[in-house]
């Protein structure tokens, strides 16, 4: 029972330090592409100007910051970076400035092939803790009421 319970235990540390991750990661997200501009610069290019709004799921930021890449060679970034400014926890912010990209007309707009690298620094003396939540599914059992769990987060995280 002691290797069950070392075992669990080892398990709950590991699958809390990726919850951590997770949550710092996902505490900043993009959404809600608002179409600003178009314009025809070729026969075939159609360059757009985008807004988005940045959704904070977690503790307050601050410089919130995004940068704009494609995976498709049909959609091309002409102007990548984006400016939030201050976040606070909970809020929803649009871009103070727009991003640029030229499509190719002859192919179908997909926003699916955008993503977004988003960069923040926390606000000094915000101590707001992230909620870890994990539950045991493989049938083994803990014997103690309590349970700690003990990791390390950077702020340096990628989306």
């Amino acid at each position: 029972m002691e290797g069950i319970c070392r075992r669990s235990g080892l398990l709950v540390s590991l699958l809390g330090l990726l919850v951590w991750s997770s949550i710092a990661s996902a505490a900043l997200s993009v959404d809600n592409l608002q179409l600003v501009s178009k314009k025809r610069v070729g026969r075939t290019l159609i360059e757009y100007n985008y807004r988005v709004d940045l959704s904070n799921s977690g503790a307050a930021v601050q410089n919130a910051a995004a940068t704009v890449s494609s995976s498709s060679p049909r959609t091309v970034i002409v102007e990548a970076g984006l400016v939030f400014g201050d976040v606070p926890a909970g809020a929803t912010v649009t871009s103070s400035d727009t991003f640029t990209l030229r499509q190719d007309r002859r192919v179908a707009f997909d926003a699916a092939v955008l993503s977004y690298s988003i960069s923040s620094t926390p606000v000094p003396g915000d101590t707001t803790p992230p909620v870890i939540s994990l539950s045991i599914s493989d049938g083994a059992s803990v014997d103690t009421p309590d349970l700690t769990i003990t990791g390390t987060a950077s702020d340096e995280t990628e989306l």
